[in-house]
């Protein structure tokens, strides 16, 4: 299916606030590891629609505006009216955990799911994307809550914890432990 354009979700998901869609999400139990999520929501009203442009202009607060340009895969672009609203919700999650020692890496997968509303109804759709993986742990400076580790590809990247729970699991490490890590992103807009 097609996916929704990143012009749309980043006009939307600038002024991003709360969201009620992960309490339907559960957290992991993660075993020796730590757990991090992040929700938000932001809601915009339908101005003005020129469907021959496929431009939509959104007031995103008080006599603040967007134009966005839907793309060819918004296919219910026609059933939005003016004084409709526009919400877009976020969740992201991280899960990382230590590996059982003496157990093979696990093999990165991505998993990807994408869902919208049938022709003919109010737009509506969700983005799934997951990750997971198992990284090597190469240090880490609590100074500055730099993490760096490798990739299975070889190639050693670093990363700001900003997360305590997080924080601490980190800090447990030493060099050369692996790790395993799921990162799931959810992105799902709808015009009410």
């Amino acid at each position: 299916m097609p996916q929704l354009q990143s012009t749309l979700v980043a006009a939307v998901l600038g002024a991003a606030l709360a969201l009620p869609l992960a309490p339907a999400l559960t957290k992991p139990a993660v075993a020796q590891g730590a757990f991090v999520e992040e929700v938000a929501s932001v809601s915009a009203l339908v101005h003005d629609i020129d469907l021959t442009t496929r431009q939509v202009l959104l007031e995103t607060g008080e006599q603040e505006f967007v134009t966005i340009t839907a793309p060819e895969e918004v296919r219910n672009l026609p059933q939005v009216e003016v004084g409709d609203t526009v919400t877009l919700a976020f969740y992201g999650g991280i899960a990382a955990s230590l590996a059982p020692v003496g157990e093979p890496p696990i093999a990165t997968d991505i998993t990807e799911a994408l869902v919208r509303a049938e022709e003919g109804r109010r737009p509506a759709g969700a983005s799934l994307r997951e990750l997971t993986t198992t990284v090597t742990f190469d240090a880490w400076d609590p100074e500055s809550n730099i993490v760096t580790f490798t990739g299975q590809a070889g190639i050693q990247r670093e990363m700001e914890v900003l997360d305590e729970e997080m924080q601490d699991f980190v800090a447990t490490l030493e060099a050369g432990d692996q790790v395993d890590v799921t990162i799931v992103e959810i992105i799902a807009l709808v015009v009410d």
